[in-house]
């Protein structure tokens, strides 16, 4: 990511409390890392941090079965007797562009019982939190880098529902004499999808993340001072 002017000033910033704490370039920017890995986790879609970011992506999961099917009657014939089927369907009624799913009108909509539904949204459900998870990945891959006192962390409670996807997640590290560069990759099937994080909300990442890690070691330093 290439910083703005003002967020080169924060970068000199974060440079000068690194070098007041103790730390090297490479800690400084691997405690970087870890704060922005948090704020993408955030901005990516479903927007949040909190079980309101599960309960919105599992509201657009029903929403769209909702627009291509319809229940019937226990005892009716369907269409989809089985979840796979109706999983299956659900996805060829996406628009390519923006990943929306069409809306069918009423007598067109095919047919599945609730059970078959419902069992349908569970299986979706479990796939909530993927290109979140990758980015805590990430994180944590670098959190574990860190030395000396102090480390900018991800607890197991931040959102421990998709922390299971954390594999999905992963860093390279570039080092030569004059700098050194991190980068946070993000194994995702949707994860370069615009609607799921805009280039707008990675670069409000960065700077959010640069503020966090700028005051983490100001606050780490009046406390190794004390």
């Amino acid at each position: 990511m290439k910083l703005t002017v003002d967020q080169q000033k924060l970068a000199a910033s974060l440079k000068k409390a690194s070098q007041d704490f103790g730390d090297s370039t490479d800690q400084s920017v691997l405690r970087w890392g870890v704060s922005i890995a948090r704020e993408l986790a955030g901005a990516t879609q479903a927007f949040g941090r909190g079980k309101k970011a599960y309960n919105t992506q599992l509201g657009a999961i029903i929403s769209d079965m909702q627009k291509v099917v319809k229940i019937a009657q226990p005892s009716a014939k369907v269409n989809f007797p089985d979840p796979q089927s109706l999983i299956a369907f659900v996805e060829t009624k996406r628009t390519r562009q923006r990943r929306r799913t069409i809306t069918l009108p009423e007598n067109k909509k095919p047919t599945t019982h609730y059970n078959t539904f419902k069992q349908a949204v569970e299986i979706k459900a479990e796939q909530i939190g993927r290109a979140k998870g990758a980015w805590i990945g990430a994180g944590l891959n670098l959190s574990s880098q860190q030395k000396g006192e102090g480390k900018i962390t991800i607890g197991k409670n931040f959102l421990g529902y998709a922390q299971k996807f954390a594999r999905l997640g992963d860093t390279k590290k570039k080092r030569s004499l004059f700098s050194s560069e991190t980068i946070l990759e993000n194994n995702s099937q949707h994860s370069a999808d615009k609607t799921v994080l805009s280039d707008s909300q990675k670069q409000k990442a960065v700077k959010f993340g640069l503020k966090k890690t700028v005051k983490w070691y100001e606050k780490a330093a009046t406390k190794k001072l004390k």
